[in-house]
């Protein structure tokens, strides 16, 4: 996991969903029953120390670069027509 503001967890619980059949398990095996039954039942986001000293990560790298985002989407890389991603006044707009 990169040092700096991303945070990792399994937030399911905070909006009441399920987490999927195979998680609890691998949590499990990954981290503990203690460390799985905390992360699982409480919701919470961990930032990168707390995650790597729960075991949720293997380790933690220093980031030297980020990638910007990009200003607009490149286009040119899609093959599909635009009019799906337009915005719904252009593409309902009276002819």
């Amino acid at each position: 996991m990169a040092e700096g503001p991303g945070r990792i967890g399994l937030n399911e619980a905070t909006f009441g969903s399920s987490l999927f059949a195979g998680s609890i398990g691998m949590l499990r095996f990954a981290v503990g029953d203690p460390a799985a039954s905390q992360v699982a039942l409480t919701g919470a986001l961990y930032e990168a120390p707390a995650a790597a000293e729960l075991g949720l990560v293997d380790a933690l790298v220093r980031v030297t670069s980020y990638w910007r985002r990009p200003d607009r989407a490149p286009w040119h890389l899609v093959t599909v027509t635009r009019l799906p991603f337009a915005p719904s006044s252009r593409c309902c707009a009276a002819a």
